[in-house]
């Protein structure tokens, strides 16, 4: 399968580049976006600076990188939607969420 018609994928950072390959939706059905499940080697309540609909003022997390979730953010309501894994930790990470470098 192509990865822009899957709507979901799994695996390390490094293995989902490019994001730009996967589906961000359209205009008329935004929610034809693929959904990033990433696990990651740390995630920690520490670094970018994450704010947006469902966070009390403002979060931070650890992020394998800053840039390509700030230009996903910038195409809402397009955009793929992330999930981070690490052990047993889990964080959401939608499309709607402004990360800021830390």
């Amino acid at each position: 399968m192509n990865a822009d018609a899957a709507m979901f994928a799994i695996g390390t950072w490094d293995a989902l580049h490019p994001l730009d390959r996967f589906a961000i939706g359209t205009p008329d059905y935004p929610d034809r976006a693929a959904t990033l499940i990433v696990e990651t080697d740390r995630l920690t309540p520490s670094g970018a600076r994450l704010t947006g609909p469902g966070i009390k003022g403002a979060a931070h997390l650890s992020l394998p990188e800053t840039a390509p979730l700030q230009a996903n953010h910038a195409r809402f309501p397009l955009g793929f939607d992330t999930f981070l894994t690490c052990g047993d930790r889990l964080a959401g990470l939608p499309r709607s969420t402004c990360v800021e470098a830390a």
